[in-house]
């Protein structure tokens, strides 16, 4: 193996790269190809011969990556999982360390992030420990600004703690078009191409891939493409999300009209065509798979192919044109410029510039004015077209557009800025029925609900389809008697959600979703407050498929449980409904997108989806 070492004393010039034998783990250590290792004070003092005389070291103890070999009686970790950790007798700065203490590493962190936390994690979790830190002590950490000072404020004062990424089909969606380059840059996410299809086959969905023979589903009733085929290929994008990060969505971005137009896949294309015996259609997945992250690796190696200098920017616009006229060029023969060809390339370019330090909002600003109605489906763009659109896509950027970075300060509560949206919305505006008031009961055929429980949430886990179902009977049957719909109702039907011994209290810490971007607060009065929103789900004076969307999002944002609040805000959504006598046909438009708590443009989309399906549901019934 390749490490960074030194056999004299002085300053960086003596580092040098040099091939060493690779390393084994001993009883209770493990062994990770390092992707990124963390730099501390130490390893400069070491260098300069301040700490110790030892020649020659290697440098490093912290490190993040995927585990490789494992010692003996390690059972925490396989191989292929991604992890960081410390390594006590140093030489994480190779590629390959040996690691005595480490940590799962979930896949919304990156290895860069990761790797510079465990010194600082263990210095400052051992002086609060000394110091006997508790919940409600007032700290003054001198120095916060600092990376353990940081971690001292993250870890006892909650000012913003990077929660681990937990895929929910309600609150993150299923679909790639919103992938950003951070989300699918390879580098971040490690990817063996040989252990997929071992891995898929372990999912929960390959256990349930839906057969057109299956006794069980009367396909004079239902209809396959939509009912079945979709919620199993929803089901096996979420568990890859969870299994390999955000990226793993665009599997399925199929050539064409597919269940997701104009993408780069060619593996795939729709659920109707592409499930089909069990073994096939898992051989469709991985290939599917493994051709959507080949091309994200082009698309890296391409980025940093071209030869562009940010500091040089108003010099080399030339330069920066070329590459991206190429960029759109190489998207147009990718998905044969099919059906929607052109929402991939725009994404691209934001990629593009993203990786280029451009910040999210210019990015997209700037593509959109480039590309603007330029690009048609099954219209490839000549080499003409492509300098046009790269000309004004490059144009207006200037230097100070780059080099941004994030805000490290800490987030606003969403919660009270759902509530700010909340009281805006014009919840009256919207309408059921074409005389703006409700139609009355609606009992279709199928039940929409309980179906996508069956095919959706069985093939990611059967028990969780199980807990869903029995819940699902108790909020109809507490409809049916009138029950008070308050933060205790919900309770209860939580514990069949959670599958706990006991209704799940209120969560009494700060809560985080959507990878951590949005975070709710919690105060003495947060349950009043979540009763008080509860009980105008029975205001009769706004429309039901508002009330019923509304509801839906104030257990979202109040995110009253630790786990399962997607699936209790879905479950209070069907409450309400239930008490106006509505079953719907399909919840998948309220189940398969994600919304924002400040936007209230989601909040109104929402209200059109539930209504979408209200009048869907009334049609099917009669």
């Amino acid at each position: 193996m390749r490490s960074v070492r030194f056999s004299r004393f002085g300053g960086p010039e003596v580092l040098e790269v040099v091939d060493l034998p690779d390393p084994h783990p001993g009883p209770g250590q493990i062994r990770v190809a390092v992707r990124a290792a963390g730099v501390n004070a130490s390893d400069w003092k070491k260098r300069a011969g301040l700490m110790d005389e030892e020649l020659p070291q290697t440098l490093g103890h912290e490190a993040a990556g995927v585990v490789d070999e494992v010692g003996e009686g390690v059972t925490d970790v396989s191989v292929g999982d991604r992890v960081v950790g410390l390594s006590e007798h140093g030489g994480a700065q190779a590629e390959l360390a040996v690691l005595s203490h480490w940590a799962p590493l979930p896949a919304s962190v990156r290895f860069a992030d990761a790797a510079a936390l465990p010194a600082a994690l263990e210095t400052a979790a051992r002086g609060l420990d000394r110091l006997g830190v508790v919940g409600g002590t007032v700290l003054l950490v001198n120095g916060a600004s600092g990376n353990v000072g940081s971690v001292e404020c993250g870890k006892r004062c909650c000012s913003r703690p990077r929660a681990p990424w937990h895929p929910d089909p309600v609150l993150n969606t299923l679909h790639p078009t919103d992938l950003t380059w951070d989300d699918v840059d390879p580098t971040n996410h490690p990817f063996d191409p040989a252990s997929v299809a071992g891995v898929i086959r372990s999912l929960g969905p390959a256990r349930r891939v839906p057969s057109r023979l299956d006794p069980a589903i009367d396909l004079t009733r239902v209809n396959w493409a939509w009912e079945v085929a979709k919620p199993w290929s929803d089901a096996m994008t979420h568990v890859l999300m969870e299994r390999y990060g955000r990226w793993a969505a665009g599997w399925r971005w199929s050539l064409g009209e597919g269940d997701v137009d104009g993408g780069p896949v060619g593996n795939w294309c729709c659920g109707s065509h592409s499930i089909t015996t069990p073994e096939q259609t898992l051989d469709r997945v991985v290939a599917a798979l493994c051709e959507w992250r080949d091309w994200l690796e082009r698309l890296a190696e391409w980025f940093e192919a071209y030869p562009l200098d940010p500091e040089t920017l108003d010099a080399d616009r030339i330069l920066w044109e070329r590459a991206a006229r190429n960029l759109i060029l190489q998207v147009a023969d990718r998905t044969g410029a099919e059906s929607g060809w052109y929402g991939h390339c725009r994404q691209v370019l934001e990629w593009f510039l993203g990786y280029w330090g451009v910040a999210p909002e210019p990015a997209e600003r700037l593509v959109r004015q480039a590309v603007g109605g330029r690009f048609k489906s099954w219209t490839a763009p000549d080499t003409v077209l492509a300098d046009e659109v790269a000309e004004r896509l490059v144009g207006p950027l200037r230097p100070q557009d780059i080099y941004w970075s994030p805000d490290p300060g800490e987030l606003p509560d969403h919660l009270e800025r759902w509530l700010a949206v909340r009281a805006s919305v014009p919840w009256s505006d919207g309408a059921d029925g074409e005389d703006g008031t409700d139609s009355g009961p609606v009992t279709p055929a199928r039940d929409g609900a309980a179906e996508d429980f069956r095919f959706f949430d069985a093939a990611v886990d059967p028990a969780r389809a199980a807990g869903l179902l029995t819940a699902l009977e108790l909020v109809r049957a507490d409809a049916a008697r009138g029950a008070v719909l308050d933060f205790e109702l919900l309770r209860g039907w939580q514990q069949h959600v959670l599958g706990t011994p006991e209704p799940p209290p209120l969560r009494t810490r700060p809560a985080f979703a959507k990878g951590g971007e949005e975070r709710y607060g919690i105060g003495p009065d947060t349950r009043a407050r979540l009763d008080a929103c509860l009980a105008q789900a029975a205001d009769g004076r706004i429309p039901l498929a508002a009330r019923a969307a509304r509801v839906y999002l104030d257990v979202c944002f109040f995110h009253p449980f630790d786990d399962g609040n997607a699936r209790a805000a879905l479950l209070t959504l069907l409450f309400v409904l239930a008490r106006a006598g509505v079953t719907l046909d399909s919840v998948l438009l309220i189940r398969r997108f994600g919304y924002r708590a400040d936007d209230p443009h989601d909040a109104l989309s929402l209200c059109r989806s539930v209504e979408i399906h209200l009048r869907q549901s009334r049609a099917a019934a009669q």
